[in-house]
């Protein structure tokens, strides 16, 4: 739901601003690194409100091994290409 979407990114990058961690240029995330952490969510819990997606946030970026890249979706390979992604 695009809705949603933009609702839960407003909150997000809100959320951000507030705690002075939400800049490119001081090494903290920018806005398409929050918006990629927010369609992530998004489409984990397609369904959810805003308060579930926020609580799915901080519950799923706790336990994320970071510095292991976030995927939005799912890596698949393809032979017919002749390389790999």
């Amino acid at each position: 739901n695009v809705d949603s979407f933009r609702l839960f990114l407003r909150c997000l990058r809100h959320w951000a601003r507030t705690r002075g961690i939400y800049s490119n240029a001081l090494g903290y995330f920018g806005g398409i690194s929050w918006a990629i952490l927010a369609a992530r969510i998004c489409l984990l819990y397609p369904n959810g409100d805003l308060a579930m997606h926020m609580r799915a946030f901080f519950q799923n970026m706790v336990q994320y091994p970071w510095p292991k890249p976030l995927c939005v979706d799912f890596i698949e390979e393809r032979e017919h290409l002749q390389f790999s992604v």
